[in-house]
């Protein structure tokens, strides 16, 4: 499997840190980084290239929504993959 960088956007470290603990196993060799909500993720991007990002929906400071309305405007933008216990037709 391709070496990866990958974001890892929620607001719960508990659940970050389960989900690299997954993903390792899947993705050996990549990096995982840690945002707890979208600042972070700009702060990361700025630094570095990433691949994917995997990004919570609700986060305080700044949500999933605007942080995907942002990484629209950049070129060659990682791709974004949401994540929300919601299930609710708006949501989705």
């Amino acid at each position: 499997m391709e070496n990866l960088k990958i974001i890892l956007a929620d607001d719960h470290k508990v659940f970050r840190l389960g989900l690299e603990s997954v993903l390792k196993g899947k993705f050996i060799n990549s990096v995982f980084y840690h945002a707890n909500n979208g600042l972070d993720v700009f702060a990361i991007l700025e630094q570095q290239t990433i691949n994917l990002i995997l990004l919570d929906i609700e986060m305080p400071v700044q949500d999933g929504y605007s942080t995907i309305e942002q990484l629209k405007k950049i070129k060659n933008r990682p791709k974004v993959i949401v994540m929300s216990f919601h299930d609710d037709t708006a949501t989705v």
